[in-house]
């Protein structure tokens, strides 16, 4: 189980051919997505959230896309790393990761919460701890 655990340790270029690593994302929470093809990434109304989430000062985004031929212009209006040709840290790292996904890791880099759909105002589910509902509810509206 990942939850409550340090998320794995990676080193991956981004569609810029920058290199990320955990370290860089600690500091602030992140929410992670997870994308296995262009064709399966999120919805333009939620990279917009995300976006948004992402220039917020307190919290930082970060997507990890498994499919290694996606073209860069696929996603050109994420304002946000997109991580390429992770597939087999995924599957080595994080299990079931087959479609748009969302987690949570701390400023610490521990896991705190999976999201089991992308949050908007019908969504019945509320988080426990106070900095995930923050999150979720700048996400949701």
């Amino acid at each position: 189980m990942l939850l409550n655990n340090p998320f794995p340790d990676f080193k991956l270029q981004d569609i810029n051919n920058n290199w990320y690593v955990k370290s860089r994302f600690l500091g602030k929470p992140t929410v992670i997505c997870f994308i296995k093809h262009p064709y399966f990434q999120p919805t333009r109304k939620e990279i917009k959230k995300l976006n948004a989430l992402n220039k917020n000062e307190k919290y930082q985004v970060v997507a990890f896309l498994a499919d290694t031929n996606a073209n860069k212009s696929s996603f050109s209006n994420m304002e946000f790393p997109i991580l390429k040709d992770s597939s087999n840290w995924l599957n080595s790292n994080i299990v079931g990761h087959h479609f748009a996904q969302y987690l949570l890791i701390d400023e610490n880099g521990i896991i705190t919460y999976f999201f089991p759909e992308f949050p908007n105002s019908k969504t019945t589910f509320t988080p426990i701890r106070n900095q995930t509902k923050e999150i979720f509810e700048l996400l949701a509206n």
